[in-house]
């Protein structure tokens, strides 16, 4: 059964919104949230996930980013790192690292981040972003994975992997190159430290192979290809051969051009037949197969998709002919596209099939943005696919997808026009195609090819350009509501969103939704008030989509908690209320997506207060002890600092926890500084004195006595070392001579004694120590401060 993540339940952000999420979800990243979005002037909106709270989508951006212009990924990752917390990762476990940077029209870049936990890449953890080339960060689509618990070291080593990898293929690593990484990796809710073994085989295949590193067990073999199983029509090899001129050929060295170049498995490469290029071969000729596929390729990476906008490929496409992949007809991994031989009884030259060339060279462009077909889900493959019919049939403006090459399906069998059910998201893993197993990423992907050919039925030709341009927000393994949040991104920022009406009503009848998304309105209003002032708290839509139904509740917060039961405050688009403690304001709201969400915000109303307590004078070296007492919204963060009385004295930091100790060596400054849930901070000063004691001498040559008392004092222990046994007697006095404690009175044998005992009863002052033992005394004077 497919377990796939199911985020259509999300909150979101508009302008100057905060977003809601359930009490499982971490108090800090929704305060780092909220803080987030209030610190931007734009007021971006923002999409949460609902059970952790954290960003999945930052729309309507514009963050100004340092360096953004001149090095704007690594200016795209450090402001990331610096908002982890809102985006749900861990400080001291989890970094950023920029792994693709692509230069954009007018200056723009689209930028891949990939997520390190520990130190090892997370697969299908990271974050695709776009800065504007103003350099301003004004998108962001995280797949980042939170609360990873991995094992951090792996038993299995490298070459070990390797050999079980080869193993497992059935292959032999002196013709098989191989290489190998330590990977995390989560699917279900299991989350593992895996070696990814990736095997060099023919043809450019280089499937990969999951093996955990602690077991050895062989987790998952990906092949790293995009299979294609498709239908033509109408027939190529039925209608007549038609004499075309061969474009953009590069001079002298065959069917290559600048996008791509034609190689085949079995006959040598086709050189014109004239000396002005006449590629003039009959049909019943194999190289025909050449020129054929060379044409389709041209037309539709410059003519089609060149018109909606398509700069190209990355690197240029190969596409091989006559190639063995059986059982499969045709595949494609990464830039190489290989088209499979004819199979007696079942399917016919597929180098003459223009559908399956269309089809495949999409998985081709889809791979250049970074996109693979696999991940903790299979909706990432089932999205290849999908779209890959859905610009075959695009280009030839048929749905039908073949009726003549596959000898077994005569009648065809991937059809864009199916009606909705069962061709919707209810019957993901349900749904198969010309006989062939449920939950295939082909069956599956007629379900999304299906709704978008919906879409270019209510849109005409302008679907074709969405779906082209929505590629440039997707993750490297996206889910279909990130594709459908896509497409109303890709709207907004290249059409006016003109389209999002038509965008939403279509997926929606084919059961598919975005990510919460881009579809609700979040809260404005303001994240302060002082006490017994109204303020303004209003619902904004998005995509001019109005919302249907309003329910505002507020309920109080006490020292950064909720301390009361929610209660109804109103049913219309705006609230103006006013609080005199900390508060917290639901929003419940039909959205675009069928979806009922909740929206919150945090409004601190009681500022956050400090006080800092502790010895303010102590004596020299002696340890002391001081703690920071809060009152706040939210989750603190409060920072220790001091500063020694000597010249040229750095400032040292000292921690964060709440209470600090430490020995006073000499006198100093201590500041704290609190910072609570919202943003908004206190600092608080302390003057801490110290001073020289010196007692007098505590021998007698006879007997020594050695007296240790906390900073505190609370606490106490004295040492006596007796050179012979002797009557004893221990007592404390205060400057007025009377005796406040008698801590021995009675005979003591020669050797160490210790008397721990409690000062707790002491005022603070100065006080004696007297030792009398036979035939003389010593007396310790001691202070208690606190």
């Amino acid at each position: 059964m497919l377990r796939f993540r199911c985020l259509m339940v999300l909150a979101v952000v508009a302008p100057g919104c905060f977003l809601t999420v359930p009490a499982r979800a971490s108090l800090e990243t929704r305060f780092a949230v909220q803080r987030l979005v209030d610190a931007e002037g734009a007021a971006p909106r923002v999409t949460s996930d609902l059970a952790t709270g954290a960003i999945v989508a930052l729309r309507a951006a514009a963050v100004p980013l340092a360096q953004g212009r001149s090095r704007p990924a690594a200016a795209a990752c450090e402001w990331l790192q610096a908002h982890a917390e809102a985006f749900g990762l861990v400080a001291g476990v989890d970094r950023l690292q920029v792994e693709r940077d692509e230069p954009l029209p007018g200056g723009t870049h689209r930028v891949l981040l990939r997520q390190y936990w520990n130190g090892y890449p997370v697969e299908s953890g990271d974050a695709r972003c776009i800065v504007d080339g103003s350099g301003q960060l004004s998108f962001v689509a995280s797949g980042f994975l939170c609360d990873l618990a991995a094992p951090v070291r792996a038993r299995i080593g490298r070459e070990a992997a390797i050999a079980v990898a080869a193993g497992a293929l059935g292959v032999s690593l002196a013709r098989a190159p191989a290489a190998a990484g330590l990977w995390v990796r989560r699917r279900g809710s299991r989350d593992q430290l895996a070696w990814a073994v990736r095997l060099s085989l023919a043809y450019g295949f280089e499937p990969r192979v999951w093996i955990d590193a602690v077991s050895g067990e062989v987790l998952e073999t990906e092949t790293g290809c995009a299979n294609a199983v498709g239908f033509v029509y109408p027939s190529d090899p039925r209608g007549p051969v038609a004499e075309m001129p061969l474009f953009r050929l590069e001079p002298g060295v065959g069917l290559v051009s600048h996008l791509f170049g034609v190689e085949d498995g079995l006959y040598p490469p086709l050189a014109p037949l004239g000396p002005d290029g006449d590629y003039r071969v009959p049909p019943d000729q194999p190289s025909f197969d050449q020129v054929n596929v060379y044409w389709h390729a041209d037309r539709f990476l410059h003519d089609f998709m060149g018109s909606l906008g398509y700069g190209g490929p990355p690197d240029s496409i190969i596409v091989r002919i006559n190639i063995a992949v059986e059982p499969f007809v045709a595949l494609t991994n990464d830039r190489f596209v290989s088209l499979g031989r004819p199979i007696p009884g079942f399917v016919q030259d597929v180098a003459r099939c223009q559908d399956i060339i269309y089809h495949e060279l999409t998985h081709a462009v889809i791979y250049g943005f970074g996109i693979l077909p696999t991940g903790p889900n299979r909706e990432a493959a089932a999205l290849h696919e999908g779209l890959a019919d859905y610009f075959s049939c695009a280009l030839t403006g048929d749905p039908v997808v073949g009726e003549w090459l596959y000898l077994t399906f005569p009648n065809g069998a991937t059809r864009l026009d199916q009606p909705a059910v069962p061709w919707n998201y209810q019957h993901y893993d349900r749904v198969g195609f010309a006989g062939g197993d449920a939950g295939s990423p082909w069956g599956n992907g007629m379900i999304l090819s299906s709704g978008l050919w919906d879409l270019r039925r209510d849109i005409g030709t302008s679907a074709d350009s969405l779906v082209l341009e929505s590629l440039t927000y997707l993750p490297t393994t996206p889910i279909w509501a990130q594709f459908a949040n896509a497409l109303l991104q890709a709207d907004q920022d290249h059409h006016a969103g003109r389209f999002a009406t038509a965008i939403i009503t279509t997926l929606l009848r084919r059961g598919i939704r975005g990510v919460g998304s881009s579809s609700f309105a979040g809260i404005s209003g303001p994240s302060a008030l002082a006490p017994g002032v109204e303020g303004e708290f209003e619902a904004v839509p998005c995509c001019s989509v109005p919302l249907e139904t309003y329910r505002w509740r507020v309920r109080t917060w006490c020292r950064g908690a909720p301390c009361g039961d929610w209660r109804e405050a109103g049913e219309a688009p705006v609230l103006r209320i006013a609080f005199d403690d900390d508060a917290e304001i639901e929003l419940r709201a039909a959205s675009p997506w069928a979806d009922t969400i909740t929206a919150t915000r945090l409004i601190g109303v009681r500022p956050p207060q400090l006080v800092v307590q502790g010895p303010r004078r102590l004596a020299q070296h002696a340890r002391g002890t001081w703690q920071a007492r809060v009152a706040a919204m939210g989750p603190v963060h409060v920072a220790w600092t001091r500063q020694l009385r000597r010249r040229g004295a750095p400032l040292e930091s000292l921690g964060t926890d709440l209470e600090q100790s430490f020995a006073a060596d000499t006198s100093m400054e201590l500041s704290v500084r609190l910072q609570d849930g919202l943003g908004r901070s206190v600092q608080q000063y302390l003057e801490v004195e110290t001073f020289a004691d010196h007692p007098p001498p505590l021998s007698s040559g006879l007997f020594r006595m050695t007296q240790v008392l906390d900073a505190g004092a609370h606490h106490a222990e004295t040492t006596l070392e007796l050179n012979h046994a002797s009557p004893l007697k221990l007592v404390v006095y205060d400057v007025r001579g009377r005796v406040r404690a008698t801590l021995w009175d009675g005979p003591a044998e020669r050797g160490t004694h210790i008397v721990r005992w409690d000062p707790g009863g002491l005022e603070p002052g100065m006080y004696f120590l007297r030792l009398v033992a036979e035939p003389t005394g010593i007396l310790n004077r001691f202070i208690v401060v606190r």
